[in-house]
């Protein structure tokens, strides 16, 4: 699967001698990574942010419902990548982490119903009528998959969902606007781990929130405006709010984010997210979590007895928060928590080793974002009686096409071989309705390829002879739509050619030599899984 589970480990030198030799800026820089700055009232960034991610002092942004322009948005944040990738940063987490490409994390709400960032995106339907579904897998993945096909048309790749609250009565905090799937544990499993892995089979990383869990938050009880207590036992979490949280990192959730309320039966001092206790013990001690622990608002009311941004960001690090998310719609806000991070660092109060350690998983899951970048695909029109369509990915300008990942079943946690496409320009398989799911070829399908052409054949020169490498025989042809009856005819040239589920080819929009082609199409009607093809002049 995508997002499998990984053992991190901290590097040595770089937590010892590397660590004497890290200059002021250096430090400034992975303080930086640890930071989600936001903006306020336009979609594209201010140049204040602009500056600040051009000196590598950035590793990511929030979006709210005022930076979100369909004819903005995606130009300010590929802006964003841009200036980043020309900033001193990747250099310097390269030399300390070997990761060489990790894009800042963009990312916001998107959980779908009255919850949405981009109201006009998915997912369709709330939390709530997922979790009513007759078949929760199903549901919870298709929410996902709408929400991953919203953000990447907006240049997001992080997306602070689904609730995993299970929610304990009717029009209580978290019901109330239906954000939780349902009140049974199991049932919010189902459908909140499909719909994180659908969306992160699909590049866009997901935070389940928010552990151990608000199901019992009384109405009106919002942590981002008062402080919370939740008189819940042990037991009781153990048995209902927990176990969903359990199963998202079982399934490779990218990243948890903790609550700002206090869970007295566990610490009574501290809430979820500043506690050592629920990040340090129980999410990565009990738990097991290797991803990322992601802060909910750090300007959140509920935060307000124990200091500013500055002081909140280093407590929160301290007690075992990777990243800090600085939402107050003000860069300034983040400029505090990562200079007060830096130098809580440097001057020991936090520990370098552990510092270093949450480093290394924030940006090992933007390499695995960075990774997916490239396998973004052009939304395909086409006739909705095609089994697959053969598209172009979309590889954002600077950024290297894909050289090794994995393709995996949406509804399977199987990992699948390496997949390389180092050609010109790459192309993926995926049915019409799917357009943007991983599937590889059934082991003894004999998928056919359709070149759709503009013109009628007779108008056209022969095609130049197209190789498709593999193991498995493939029958190849062409469709013309405008040619009477609309058939199809096999190339002889082409016929014996040979499937690769692994290469990923450059046909450079005619397919190997067919002029004027409109789309490529792979697979047959009767085919449930595709192949990606591997094709050459």
């Amino acid at each position: 699967m995508f997002w499998s589970t990984t053992t991190f480990v901290a590097l040595a030198a770089f937590a010892s001698s590397a660590s004497a030799k890290t200059k002021e800026t250096d430090l400034s820089i992975l303080a930086g990574q640890h930071t989600i700055y936001s903006w306020p009232s336009t979609a594209e960034p201010p140049e204040e942010l602009l500056t600040l991610t051009r000196a590598g002092l950035v590793g990511g942004v929030i979006l709210f419902g005022e930076n979100i322009a369909a004819n903005a948005t995606p130009g300010g944040i590929l802006a964003l990548q841009n200036a980043y990738a020309q900033s001193p940063a990747p250099a310097l987490i390269e030399s300390l982490t070997g990761v060489k490409h990790a894009p800042l994390l963009i990312m916001t709400d998107q959980e779908g119903g009255y919850v949405k960032r981009i109201p006009e995106g998915g997912p369709e339907h709330s939390a709530k009528i997922t979790g009513q579904a007759s078949d929760l897998e199903a549901a919870g993945g298709e929410a996902g998959s709408q929400a991953a096909d919203t953000l990447l048309g907006y240049n997001n790749n992080a997306n602070l969902a689904p609730v995993l609250d299970v929610f304990f009565e009717e029009g209580n905090f978290i019901d109330e606007f239906e954000r939780s799937y349902n009140n049974v544990s199991a049932k919010v499993s189902t459908a909140g781990v499909a719909f994180l892995q659908a969306m992160q089979d699909l590049g866009v990383a997901a935070a389940a929130k928010h552990f151990p869990g608000l199901g019992k938050a009384p109405q009106g009880s919002n942590t981002d405006l008062v402080p919370v207590t939740l008189e819940v036992t042990e037991e009781e979490l153990a048995a209902v709010d927990i176990p969903p949280f359990v199963d998202a990192i079982a399934a490779g959730v990218g990243m948890i984010m903790p609550s700002w309320a206090i869970y007295p039966a566990v610490d009574p001092d501290l809430p979820a997210g500043l506690s050592s206790i629920w990040l340090k013990e129980r999410l990565r001690g009990e738990l097991g979590l290797e991803g990322v622990t992601v802060s909910d608002a750090i300007e959140a009311g509920s935060l307000s007895p124990f200091g500013g941004a500055g002081e909140l960001g280093v407590l929160a690090a301290g007690a075992g928060m990777d990243l800090l998310l600085a939402s107050a719609r003000d860069v300034g806000q983040g400029v505090e928590v990562r200079e007060a991070v830096a130098e809580a660092v440097a001057s020991g109060v936090l520990d370098r080793g552990e510092f270093d350690e949450a480093t290394e998983r924030i940006v090992k899951l933007r390499e695995k974002l960075g990774a997916a970048a490239a396998r973004v695909l052009i939304p395909f029109k086409g006739p909705a009686s095609l089994s697959w369509i053969l598209a172009p990915l979309r590889i954002p300008p600077g950024l290297e096409p894909l050289e090794e990942g994995f393709l995996r079943h949406r509804s399977s946690n199987r990992q699948r071989p390496p997949i390389r496409h180092p050609l010109r320009q790459n192309f993926l398989l995926g049915r019409p309705d799917r357009i943007r799911m991983l599937t590889r070829i059934r082991p003894n399908s004999l998928p056919v390829l359709h070149i759709h052409l503009k013109r009628k054949p007779a108008k056209h020169p022969p095609p130049r002879p197209v190789r498709v490498h593999g193991a498995k025989p493939a029958t190849l042809g062409y469709d013309a739509h405008d040619a009477p009856g609309h058939q199809s005819r096999l190339l002889p040239e082409l016929a014996g050619a040979r499937v690769q589920d692994g290469l990923v080819g450059a046909v450079d929009g005619a397919a190997g030599g067919f002029p004027a082609v409109g789309h490529a199409v792979v697979g047959s009607a009767a085919e449930e899984e595709g192949a990606v093809l591997g094709v050459e002049d």
